[in-house]
């Protein structure tokens, strides 16, 4: 399979909202046509490593087959970041969530969301964009609007059009999104069949029997061959090293109002820690900010459906740290600046929650747990909205992965190629210029 439009800049017009077959159902959208899932219950890895289960070693402990808390199918992150990387990319373009407000109107006035180089670190650049007072509906007549920007805005082309979109919808919902993906990759990989009496959240060690209990393919993700054993949300700041933090704000001659959108101060992103105490850091939100970090996500691709291809390029924000690097080296163009950090895999109270993919009528409780936690993150009181888009995302994210799962796709992937360069802007044979 190949993603759409990933090879040329041809001279059609791709709608960024995807319109995904029925057959997919219930993959996607459509809660009513969701069978009642059977009870769940999770397995988590222990936090931390502080002696050998099998030798009874204290010092110079690895990690290995033998003691290695449990047996699994084991998912590499070194390899395997490309999905959460990918369901950020396709949840920015499904239609539950709502659009960016630049494609309700013509835009009259807009700077290139490009990459620019900073001459000092630290430094920001503010942009205001000027929306007009035509309307468009939703998903929007992507021809007349695009059309009218055009007009606008000096004959762009139609690569330009995949850039300017892709950038629209990378700039909205970015903690909704982050929290679906974690969401998802809990009730994906470390939830499995259980009776109804069992669903309260079990840890793993080294004597505790867990292994033997599960009847379904049980996962667990790694780096190397050091288990994860947490992950979840950071929020902080991003700062730029080599390039400007782009700072967009969007000015509705309508209502002769300001919106600002993302804030390089209130960013979010994803962290992994390992039972060694190792730290990974996977951030999919910068590219707003107009910092250029892209994974080639190809070995995945051909993998999946063609419904579920993402619609501009193969090739989609992530920046990946490893335990062995530094934020803010010189292979990237910003740092993160970590303030606080909230666990999503060993919050028991979460998992709960997760566990229960029903309608939302008949989740209240569920919700409420959900909010709570966003407003936890965000520092203030999630709406209604907010949790409608969660809702709508994760389980349907849950669904995708099993298709990752399925047959083993994971162990076909190979180490991905980044670049720092807008895939819009280079030439189809990217490679070649490396």
């Amino acid at each position: 399979m190949q993603n759409r439009n990933d090879s040329e800049h041809d001279a059609t017009l791709t709608n960024p909202f995807l319109s995904l077959d029925e057959s997919l159902l219930p993959l996607v959208g459509d809660r009513q046509a969701r069978p009642q899932l059977p009870p769940k219950q999770i397995f988590i890895p222990i936090g931390s490593l502080g002696g050998c289960g099998f030798c009874g070693a204290k010092r110079n402990l690895k990690v290995c087959n033998s003691c290695a808390l449990f047996k699994a199918k084991k998912i590499n992150l070194k390899t395997s970041y490309i999905f959460p990387a990918y369901l950020y990319e396709l949840s920015r373009e499904l239609g539950s969530i709502l659009p960016h407000p630049a494609f309700h109107s013509n835009v009259i006035k807009i700077p290139s969301p490009s990459a620019k180089k900073a001459p000092k670190s630290k430094s920001t650049l503010d942009h205001t964009i000027v929306l007009g007072k035509e309307e468009y509906g939703y998903p929007p007549d992507v021809e007349a609007w695009w059309t009218s920007f055009n007009s606008e805005n000096t004959g762009k082309s139609v690569g330009e059009f995949r850039r300017y979109t892709a950038h629209f919808t990378r700039e909205v919902n970015a903690l909704e999104i982050t929290v679906s993906v974690c969401f998802a990759l809990v009730a994906g990989l470390y939830f499995v069949d259980g009776k109804s009496d069992e669903s309260e959240s079990s840890e793993l060690d080294d004597g505790g029997g867990g292994p033997e209990r599960i009847k379904a393919p049980y996962y667990r993700l790694e780096y190397g061959q050091n288990p994860i054993c947490d992950f979840g949300i950071c929020k902080g700041k991003i700062q730029g090293r080599t390039h400007y933090v782009q700072k967009w704000t969007y000015h509705d001659t309508k209502t002769d109002t300001y919106h600002t959108l993302k804030d390089p101060d209130n960013h979010y992103w994803m962290y992994f820690k390992t039972v060694t105490g190792d730290e990974i850091v996977l951030d999919c939100n910068s590219s707003s900010f107009g910092m250029d970090v892209f994974v080639d996500i190809e070995s995945l691709a051909d993998k999946l459906p063609e419904e579920l291809a993402t619609s501009g390029s193969r090739y989609v924000p992530a920046l990946f740290i490893g335990p062995g690097e530094r934020r803010g080296s010189a292979s990237h163009p910003y740092t993160l600046i970590e303030e606080k950090r909230f666990s999503v895999l060993r919050d028991v109270e979460l998992h709960k929650a997760i566990m229960m993919m029903y309608l939302k009528e008949d989740r209240p409780e569920n919700t409420r747990v959900i909010k709570e936690f966003v407003g936890r993150v965000q520092g203030e009181p999630c709406s209604d909205k907010q949790g409608g888009t969660i809702w709508m995302q994760w389980p349907t994210q849950t669904e995708i992965l099993g298709l990752f799962l399925k047959d083993g796709v994971f162990k076909e992937l190979v180490k991905p190629f980044t670049f720092m360069k807008d895939p819009f802007l280079v030439t189809p044979s990217l490679r070649d210029l490396f």
